[in-house]
């Protein structure tokens, strides 16, 4: 080969691509096309994935909020209840004392007293 020949295929005038080599371009597009189509449909993919997960993640803080809730609600609930009853053991109790102190006195104006039996 000479000189001439070697300089020319690399510094000569453009040579014309074949049918084939065309074809092959034309398939590395098509190829690079379809890959970007794929990696958009992933990003959005991705991205409702992301939506539902936080949306049911969403849901299910709500759902724990109102359960909490719920619990404190019995809670305080309990907790009158339980305070209501203290109450009226209180009155209760303050009013057999006043009772009894009432029918002391009636048996003392009488002359009479009361006899606790010890068991």
């Amino acid at each position: 080969m000479s000189v001439k020949e070697t300089v020319g295929r690399y510094e000569g005038p453009p040579r014309v691509k074949s049918d084939c080599f065309k074809a092959q371009l034309q398939r590395i597009q098509d190829d690079e096309m379809q890959a970007a189509k794929l990696r958009a449909a992933d990003m959005a993919t991705d991205i409702n994935e992301k939506a539902k997960w936080a949306e049911k993640l969403e849901t299910k803080v709500a759902y724990k909020r109102v359960a909490i809730t719920l619990k404190q609600c019995k809670a305080e609930t309990r907790q009158a209840a339980k305070a209501s009853i203290m109450v009226r053991r209180r009155a209760l109790e303050l009013l057999l004392q006043k009772d009894t102190a009432g029918y002391a006195e009636e048996l003392a104006a009488l002359g009479k007293t009361f006899h606790k039996q010890r068991v």
